[in-house]
C-alpha cells in the first residue's frame, strides 16, 4: 500500500518488500520487483544478486526426486530449535521451549529463553528420545546455545546472550560428576562486541565463531582464533571476503579441517539465511557452495 501511494519511488522500501515476498515463497513476484529495482539502479550489486537468487530458488524448487525431509517431532516444539552438535552418541541442541513459567518468556521473541538439551538415538526403533535439559550450571536464566565439544580436552564451548546489556559471549564448561560445571568466560578481550556460535576444529586448536568485531565486512562475520583448552593463544582472524559478505554470516560448523559449513544471507541463495559449505584447500577457503534443496528454502 505504501509503495502504491508513493509511486514506488522509495527503493529501500521496495527492496524490503521484494525480500519479504521471497521469504514468503512468492519467487516470481519477488523477481519482478527486484528486476524493477535493477532497472532503476543497473550498477547496484545487491539488486543483481537478488535477481540471481530468485532464479536460483526457482531452479532449485523445480528439481525432482528430492530426498524428503522428516520432521523430528520428538525433538521439536512449538518454539525454535537450533545449533546442532554431537557429544559422543548424544545429539545436543538449543531450544526456546517453555519449561518453567511465564516469566521465562523473552519479550522480543515471545518465546522462552533458549537452553541446551540432549537426546540419544534409538537405533532399534529409528527415533530420537525425548530431549532432556543438560544438568549443571551450563544453562542460565539467559539465552544459552550453539554448543561445541572437544573430546580431547573434555571442554565444551557454548554461547550465552544476556538481556541487559544485550550482548552475546562464549563460555567454556567441563563435565564432572554427571553434570556440567566449571563455567568460565572465554576471554577474547573485546568485551564491547558480540561473540557467538562457537565451533572447535578436530585438532582442538582453532575455534570458529561469529562476531561483529572491528574489521567485519558487514553484519555478523565468521572469525577464527587459535586456542589451547580454554585459553586464547592468538588474535581473531576474519575469514575474509570468500566467506563473509555485507549481510549476516553465522553458525560456522567446522568438519575436521577440510570443510566449513555456515549460514549466510549475503551469497546467492533461496531467500533468508541459507546453508553453504566451503572446502579448505591448503589453508584457503574455496568459493562457498549453496547446498540447495531440500536443506535450503526461501525461509531462514
Amino acid at each position: 500500500k505504501y509503495l502504491n501511494l508513493t509511486g514506488g519511488k522509495d527503493l529501500d522500501i521496495k527492496y524490503k518488500y521484494a525480500n519479504s515476498l521471497l521469504k514468503m515463497g512468492n519467487i516470481d513476484e519477488a523477481k519482478l520487483v527486484f528486476s524493477d529495482l535493477l532497472k532503476a539502479a543497473p550498477e547496484n550489486k545487491e539488486y543483481k544478486r537478488m535477481v540471481e537468487s530468485c532464479e536460483f530458488a526457482r531452479m532449485q524448487l523445480a528439481k525432482e526426486n528430492i530426498h524428503p525431509i522428516k520432521n523430528q517431532e520428538l525433538l521439536n516444539s512449538e518454539q525454535s530449535e537450533f545449533g546442532l552438535a554431537w557429544l559422543d552418541e548424544q545429539l545436543i541442541f538449543a531450544s526456546k521451549r517453555l519449561v518453567r513459567n511465564y516469566s521465562t518468556i523473552h519479550g522480543r521473541t515471545n518465546q522462552g529463553f533458549s537452553e541446551i538439551y540432549s537426546s540419544s538415538f534409538d537405533n532399534v526403533n529409528g527415533i530420537y528420545s525425548n530431549p532432556t535439559i543438560l544438568k549443571g550450571s551450563i544453562n542460565s536464566p539467559f539465552n544459552d546455545g550453539t554448543f561445541s565439544y572437544n573430546p580431547g580436552t573434555g571442554i565444551a564451548y557454548f554461547a550465552q546472550c544476556k538481556k541487559k546489556p544485550e550482548k552475546c559471549e562464549i563460555y567454556t564448561s567441563t563435565f564432572e560428576k554427571n553434570k556440567w560445571t566449571n563455567v568460565k568466560l572465554l576471554a577474547l578481550d573485546q568485551s564491547e562486541y558480540n561473540f557467538a556460535h562457537p565451533s572447535i576444529n578436530a585438532a582442538g586448536n582453532m575455534l570458529y565463531f561469529a562476531s561483529d568485531l572491528p574489521g567485519s565486512i558487514g553484519g555478523k562475520d565468521i572469525w577464527r582464533v587459535s586456542i589451547s583448552g580454554s585459553t586464547i593463544t592468538g588474535s581473531p582472524e576474519n575469514l575474509g571476503e570468500s566467506i563473509n559478505t555485507d549481510k549476516d554470516d553465522m553458525f560456522p560448523l567446522i568438519l575436521g579441517d577440510s570443510i566449513l559449513l555456515f549460514s549466510s544471507e549475503g551469497h546467492i541463495g533461496m531467500g533468508g539465511l541459507d546453508v553453504f559449505y566451503s572446502k579448505i584447500i591448503e589453508g584457503i577457503f574455496d568459493e562457498p557452495v549453496n547446498v540447495g534443496v531440500p536443506i535450503n528454502s526461501t525461509s531462514d
